[in-house]
């Protein structure tokens, strides 16, 4: 019988927790499934209050929004996903929807694969393809979500929905377009996250930008107050001096001495010559 030593032991209790840990991540999962199953009864519940009432559809949504998303504070737009991805597997994805109540993906996995395939529900809807379309792209979905992270998932998912479906090239850069924003988070202390979704050509060259920018301010940090050379300015010429918020007492003469001081320590700031093209 082989003799168990403390490297072993140690291997084991290593082996038992990682199987603990992904069994827990696979309960999560399952109980997100479950919540998911939720919105779907309380999707049907707003419909029928839809039908009794259509002239206040807008406001009927608004409110079951606003109600979950107090109750789960959660912001407006991650339950308005919530309920879109739940009203999805429901109605067109029933083999993602069967791996998500089993444990073998996760939410966030689930909410690439229903973004991506849009275009393929889409196409179904207009005739575009046939309806077994969208049962290919599931069972291509799953075999990457099963085997890749949430980011690789979105890319390699929207591949393969775009495959399917046919689109060129010049379709996928009309759809991404459609998709550019801007948003702002706040963070402590005063600052914020700025997040933009542009192309990435312009992304590229916004980056490049600000490290140059970056850099020179690196280098001059310490060059508060450049001397500048004096220039002649002409009249009704404003300088960067009239812009202090400094009060101070003027008198004919002393404007005529600081108007003088204010040539030769600072450059005017001329108006912009109106255009010749």
């Amino acid at each position: 019988m082989p003799r168990t030593t403390d490297l072993d032991l140690d291997l084991e209790e290593r082996r038992r927790l990682l199987d603990d840990w992904l069994e827990k991540r696979r309960q999560i999962a399952v109980l997100e499934a479950e919540a998911y199953g939720l919105l779907v009864e309380r999707i049907a519940l707003h419909d029928a209050d839809v039908s009794d009432s259509p002239h206040h559809r807008d406001s009927i949504y608004r409110s079951m929004i606003a109600e979950y998303s107090a109750a789960g504070h959660l912001t407006t737009g991650s339950v308005e996903y919530g309920f879109t991805d739940a009203r999805t597997l429901h109605r067109t994805m029933p083999n993602v929807r069967a791996a998500f109540e089993a444990g073998a993906i996760t939410a966030r996995h689930v909410r690439e694969i229903v973004r991506a395939g849009e275009i393929v529900d889409d196409a179904v809807r207009a005739g575009r393809v046939e309806p077994d379309t969208m049962t290919l792209y599931e069972t291509a979905a799953l075999v990457i979500a099963e085997q890749d992270t949430v980011a690789r998932t979105g890319i390699r998912a929207r591949k393969a929905a775009a495959a399917l479906v046919g689109l060129t090239v010049v379709e996928k850069q009309r759809k991404a377009t459609d998709e550019r924003s801007v948003t702002v988070r706040s963070v402590e202390d005063g600052l914020a996250v700025l997040t933009a979704i542009l192309p990435e050509w312009v992304a590229v060259a916004i980056h490049d930008r600000l490290t140059r920018m970056a850099r020179q301010v690196a280098r001059t940090r310490d060059e508060r107050e450049p001397v500048l050379e004096p220039t002649d300015a002409p009249e009704g010429s404003r300088h960067l001096d009239d812009f202090s918020p400094k009060t101070r007492v003027t008198t004919p003469t002393s404007m005529a001495a600081s108007s003088s001081a204010r040539t030769a320590r600072s450059p005017p700031i001329r108006s912009p010559r109106p255009s010749t093209r």
